[in-house]
């Protein structure tokens, strides 16, 4: 498990509000990487106000999903500023600027990173469930001991 030590997802935490996910205020930064059988998250709210660590066994990992959409606060500042003539320009802009965003899903929390497209995301989930689907997997089955040596004078029973 070493070798994915310096796999690692950066960008800024995300919330769920409404049933809209969106990127942290402020400068906050986020960073979620493989530390052994842990995934590690560590969170920096804007100058350094606050900090989380979270670490989450890989092990209870469900699934991760990777997405992206529109800014929605441009269509939102759009229709503000639509009386003013301006509001066309973020309604336009709404439909051309995607942002990306990872989830990983566990049993009890989501882990969203919004991420800039230079970092190899898909790297990232494959390893984490490849990395869940051997530690979830039963262990191997013991094979039964090999058979005493027959003592000289004793018959083998079949």
């Amino acid at each position: 498990m070493s070798d994915y030590a310096n796999i690692e997802i950066n960008g800024k935490p995300g919330l769920v509000w409404g049933n809209l996910i969106v990127p942290a205020a402020g400068r906050s930064k986020i960073t979620v990487k493989i530390v052994g059988d842990l995934l590690q998250t560590n969170i920096q709210s804007s100058y350094g106000l606050e900090k989380r660590n979270i670490q989450t066994r890989i092990q209870d990992v469900k699934s991760i999903e990777i997405a992206s959409g529109p800014l929605n606060w441009l269509l939102v500042l759009g229709f503000l500023t639509l009386l003013w003539g301006i509001g066309i320009i973020f309604i336009i802009l709404y439909c051309f600027i995607r942002q990306n965003w990872l989830i990983v899903y566990t049993g009890t929390i989501s882990i969203i990173v919004f991420y800039k497209k230079t970092q190899d995301v898909e790297r990232f989930r494959s390893t984490v469930l490849k990395l869940a689907r051997q530690l979830n997997s039963p262990s191997l089955p013991r094979t039964p001991p090999p058979a005493p040596p027959r003592m000289p004078g004793q018959t083998t029973v079949q």
